[in-house]
């Protein structure tokens, strides 16, 4: 072919085929390259608005559960619970395990609260669940309108017995009296031995009977742990006690009480012999020595007939 003398530069701005697909190429995989830059950041790595909204995604409470948190539903705590934990009315006395976690509680402090009850312990009043260990105090108040404790079930006929337990059962357990228990009934409460046994007898002997429960607490020895342990067991259900005459009584005879200390005997009589006989109990509170702490203590044990 000659070349062309009126254009001499054609033959340079002309391609073949195969350079126009060439060009085509390279020209397409230039525009990707610039593109390149811009889209790679949202196919390895999403956006933060991303990553928010898929979270929210993620979190989002269900339907059904959200209809049930309307429903007395409780509040998310640090136990973890194998079931959903819902509130309905219930006996913290009588409560199984399963009740327990239902409510939400974990079943091992669940199994904490059993073991107490097994131990003797009873919750007397709703607010004693505040003091379950690991029982949050914003749990404790969600759970306390639902708590129903049954009254304790006595028996129309109280039988007694030489030994001193009384046939009034609370929920199958025999009580003992603590005015006419014998050795033999305070050994059979746990953590009482011959030993303590024989000291509160002796110490009921030296007042003059028991007034109260809270009083054998107050036997020497007598550990105030196993004391919390045995109190729901006891009664008084013989109340009488022997009373001192202070109109008559010499102070060697008035200070073996328990509760009256040689000096307050010596002022009883002091009183006695500068005023005559007492014509009332109250008048031993005219004694400024004696105050009204022990005159609260005494009261009861003293007489003037």
């Amino acid at each position: 072919m000659q070349p062309d003398k009126k254009h001499p530069f054609k033959r340079y701005l002309t391609f073949s085929a195969s350079e126009r697909s060439a060009i085509g190429i390279l020209l397409i995989l230039s525009f990707i390259l610039f593109l390149l830059p811009h889209i790679y950041p949202n196919l390895v790595k999403p956006s933060a608005e991303r990553i928010e909204n898929e979270g929210k995604k993620n979190n989002a409470v269900p339907n059904d559960f959200a209809d049930n948190k309307s429903q007395h539903a409780l509040p998310h705590t640090n136990e973890k619970t194998d079931q959903p934990s819902r509130l309905f009315h219930f006996d913290p006395n009588t409560a199984s395990i399963e009740d327990w976690k239902l409510l939400g509680l974990s079943e091992k402090t669940a199994a904490t609260i059993i073991r107490y009850r097994m131990k003797g312990g009873r919750f007397k009043d709703p607010e004693d669940i505040k003091k379950i260990w690991g029982l949050t105090a914003e749990m404790a108040n969600r759970l306390m309108p639902f708590v129903r404790i049954e009254a304790p079930v006595w028996h129309n006929k109280n039988e007694e017995t030489g030994s001193g337990f009384i046939k009034k059962r609370i929920e199958n357990v025999v009580l003992l009296d603590i005015n006419t228990a014998n050795q033999e009934a305070w050994e059979s409460l746990k953590g009482v031995g011959p030993t303590l046994a024989g000291r509160i007898i002796k110490f009921r002997d030296k007042l003059g009977g028991f007034i109260s429960v809270q009083q054998v607490g107050e036997t020497y020895g007598l550990p105030d742990s196993t004391f919390q342990k045995i109190s729901p067991l006891l009664v008084n259900g013989a109340y009488m006690v022997h009373q001192v005459n202070i109109n008559l009584s010499t102070i060697e005879q008035l200070s073996k009480h328990p509760y009256i200390n040689f000096r307050t005997a010596k002022a009883l009589v002091n009183y006695r012999d500068q005023n005559g006989f007492f014509q009332d109990i109250q008048d031993v509170k005219k004694i400024e020595s004696i105050s009204e702490d022990i005159f609260l203590k005494i009261e009861k044990y003293l007489t003037i007939e």
